[in-house]
């Protein structure tokens, strides 16, 4: 049973599979999908107030790390500037690959 486990122990763990995830997702010549997904899955195993991954959870360390490759997707401001520039991004609330390789074809 999941109570029987130290809170601690399951926040160390969440750490250190965010971190692995983290590390292989900006380790890469570019970003790719595979590593969207699993460093947002690994955000997911995160508390967070909310309880769901947000963008810029996801998306902040990257794009700290790699400014080359990687962007801050926040969404509202985001989503304002893509309608004021006519994009199409197609945006969903929760970070998702199709959102974020859309906006990083924007740039």
């Amino acid at each position: 049973m999941l109570t029987s486990v130290p809170l601690t122990y399951l926040a160390q763990a969440a750490a250190a599979a965010f971190f692995a995830a983290l590390f292989d997702y900006v380790g890469t010549a570019a970003p790719e999908r595979a590593g969207f997904e699993a460093l947002s899955a690994a955000v997911t195993g995160l508390a967070t107030e909310a309880g769901t991954p947000t963008w810029p959870l996801v998306t902040l360390l990257p794009f700290l790390a790699r400014p080359d490759q990687h962007m801050l997707l926040r969404p509202k401001v985001t989503s304002q500037a893509a309608h004021r520039l006519g994009l199409e991004l197609r945006f969903a609330a929760d970070p998702n690959w199709t959102t974020y390789s859309t906006f990083l074809r924007s740039s």
